[in-house]
């Protein structure tokens, strides 16, 4: 009995041992990480910051869904948002582990949740999460509300588009939230594109593209230009501006990528 009573001490000495190891690895990671992170050695920090994720320091996951979602964490630029939204999910799994008493982490996993399923195409878990979360008494923000927008104009329903984007446009002029107001405008300005009322489409995309540098305002505003064939030469410089935009934030409208460079691709020789 005593026998058996040693080995099975001797085995939870061994197995807490083997965890703390493991935990002390994670977190030397994480520390190196974050180091290389700083120095903005992006790929360095990214192999760490992964270890120390999955040894469970929670810290990890914020920086490792940002390296994701800006094509940091392999130097291409390109944002890989499945692979950041993956990250987001175990920062969720995480947190609900943890009994919910991270508040840090709370807020990473909100913070990139609705984003990341924007990005990826999911526009009706986007509209449905953030219905949830205002349901639950979630803050409004004029840039969710834009995406939002956005996520019902994809699925076709500009009626619920047009009015999350009214709302969205009054609370960013509110909040003096020019690049709020830029995006819900650009939004707009598409709406009005695809109606072919290329007037109200020059009027809401010109600032938007001149000042707030949104993409989609300048691809609206260079096929406005083209369309109604004034100064058409300077439409295609516009939609040439939106083609070769380099997306390089997470809360960019970036859904219309596939359209505004199929257009491009059919006008880039044409002479005007």
């Amino acid at each position: 009995m005593n026998k058996i009573f040693t080995l099975f001490c001797g085995m939870l000495i061994f197995f807490s041992q083997g965890i703390s190891a493991q935990t002390d690895s994670a977190k030397k990671a994480f520390e190196r990480g974050m180091s290389a992170y700083n120095k903005e050695r992006y790929s360095e920090a990214y192999a760490d910051l992964k270890i120390a994720a999955l040894g469970g320091v929670a810290e990890a996951f914020k920086p490792l869904i940002e390296l994701c979602s800006d094509g940091d964490y392999d130097g291409s630029g390109i944002g890989n948002y499945q692979e950041a939204f993956s990250w987001n999910l175990m920062a969720m799994n995480k947190y609900l582990e943890e009994g919910a008493n991270n508040k840090n982490l709370g807020v990473t996993c909100m913070m990139y949740y609705d984003p990341l399923c924007f990005l990826t195409g999911d526009y009706q878990e986007t509209i449905d999460h953030v219905l949830y979360g205002y349901g639950k008494g979630t803050p409004r923000i004029p840039y969710v509300m834009n995406q939002v927008a956005a996520s019902y104009l994809k699925l076709g329903n500009i009626s619920e588009a047009i009015d999350w984007l009214d709302s969205a446009l009054n609370m960013a002029v509110e909040k003096k939230d020019n690049i709020s107001i830029h995006t819900a405008k650009a939004l707009l300005s598409k709406i009005y594109l695809d109606k072919e009322d290329y007037s109200h489409a020059l009027e809401l995309s010109k600032e938007a593209a001149s000042e707030g540098k949104v993409p989609l305002a300048a691809y609206v505003y260079g096929v406005s230009l083209i369309k109604t064939n004034n100064h058409p030469d300077i439409g295609k410089k516009w939609v040439k501006l939106a083609a070769e935009y380099d997306y390089n934030s997470i809360f960019e409208i970036n859904c219309f990528e596939d359209e505004i460079q199929k257009y491009w691709r059919t006008i880039m020789n044409k002479s005007f």
